[in-house]
């Protein structure tokens, strides 16, 4: 049968990145983690800390981190260290062709001498390859939060704004979309308010991810992307808000592999790191969001992971959702509730 390939691009600002230390504004000290320069139309992350690193998990058979570097650094791809450890070409790393499935790639930063040394990273590309089924529809659909389309089924208390975005500051509300087509992203903004968020992605009710965005104000990243589903059945994706900044977005983008479909995302050098469609796109008190921050950095930003949210974390959720008894939350447990209540249109 014939195939194709998707590939897509992911901006550095996208919570599918796991920065260690998590990114924050420049302070000018790029030896305390990861640090970000916010420009009018990109942002910078940087670091010279030995030890900081940023992974990503992604289903497809190519990965591609964008960035340059002069410092030393290190590359592990399935726990495997990478022979290659050198910028070339606004290139950290390319896995090649790799068998299709769930992938894990992590840059850290090595050992410096000198000060001005860094390294900087400016987002990723992943490809997938599909099969073009003669039988589905073609191309990609785009869902846009509209109070008229009842396409978009919301729980709890949603705003539209007159940005086109739907957003949300209470706590367990959710967004849900049937659909079907081989990879879906959820793109939106991120650092509303300055302040760093979470929220919880289902798909087809069992796979569950927990997203953490960065306190930097980004108008539209990607939020979600998941490829490799199957074409022929249709999937549920929910998305709740657990707390922190405010949660919102703008679109949700669904590729079906019929046999006009082409690829998305861009193709070249690393200067293309930029949104894949144009546009693609009550907060908790401090202490427990630096709590969370730090456990969700390091329990919980496995890809397709299954099973229950634990710790103080999944503490702190299970008495949000009202549950009692124990220090844990599964993740089914995060499905929408059943009291729809209406969408308002308002301010962001």
């Amino acid at each position: 049968m014939a195939t194709g390939v998707l590939s897509n691009v992911l901006n550095n600002s996208s919570p599918m990145f796991q920065y260690t230390p998590t990114g924050d504004l420049s302070s000018g000290f790029s030896q305390l983690g990861w640090q970000v320069n916010n420009t009018e139309d990109s942002l910078l992350y940087f670091t010279s800390r030995p030890g900081a690193s940023v992974a990503l998990s992604f289903f497809g058979t190519n990965v591609v981190l964008y960035g340059t570097a002069t410092q030393p650094f290190s590359v592990v791809f399935d726990e495997q260290l990478s022979s290659s450890s050198t910028s070339s070409g606004g290139i950290l790393f390319s896995s090649g062709n790799v068998p299709q499935d769930m992938h894990t790639v992590n840059l850290t930063v090595g050992e410096t001498n000198t000060s001005d040394e860094e390294i900087v990273f400016e987002g990723a590309s992943i490809s997938a390859e599909y099969t073009i089924n003669q039988t589905l529809p073609s191309g990609s659909v785009t869902y846009i939060p509209s109070p008229e389309d009842d396409t978009l089924v919301y729980t709890g208390n949603w705003t539209m704004n007159p940005n086109g975005t739907a957003q949300t500051s209470s706590v367990g509300s959710t967004v849900s979309l049937n659909f079907s087509g081989f990879s879906v992203a959820v793109n939106g903004p991120i650092g509303i308010h300055g302040v760093a968020g979470f929220y919880g992605v289902l798909l087809d009710q069992s796979n569950g991810s927990i997203g953490w965005t960065d306190p930097v104000s980004v108008s539209s990243t990607q939020l979600f992307y998941e490829a490799g589903l199957d074409a022929t059945r249709n999937h549920t994706l929910d998305i709740v808000y657990i707390g922190g900044s405010p949660f919102a977005f703008d679109s949700i983008v669904v590729f079906r592999p019929g046999p006009s479909s082409t690829s998305s995302g861009s193709s070249g050098g690393h200067s293309k790191v930029v949104k894949i469609v144009v546009p693609i796109v009550a907060c908790v008190a401090a202490l427990l969001i630096l709590a969370a921050t730090l456990w969700v950095c390091k329990r919980q930003r496995q890809r397709r992971h299954t099973g229950a949210l634990s710790g103080p974390f999944g503490a702190r959720i299970a008495r949000t959702f009202g549950r009692s008894g124990g220090d844990a939350l599964p993740l089914n447990d995060l499905l929408p509730r059943a009291d729809i209540k209406p969408v308002e249109d308002g301010q962001s």
